[in-house]
């Protein structure tokens, strides 16, 4: 249970943390356009 716990919490935590990653760099890039 406890693994499973952990690798959830991993697996959550990689899935946001891409995801954010993803919408950053597409800000970056519209600034970018935008200048």
């Amino acid at each position: 249970m406890e693994c499973r716990l952990v690798l959830n919490n991993c697996s959550n935590f990689d899935i946001t943390n891409s995801a954010l990653s993803g919408m950053l760099q597409q800000q970056l890039k519209y600034y970018k356009f935008r200048r």
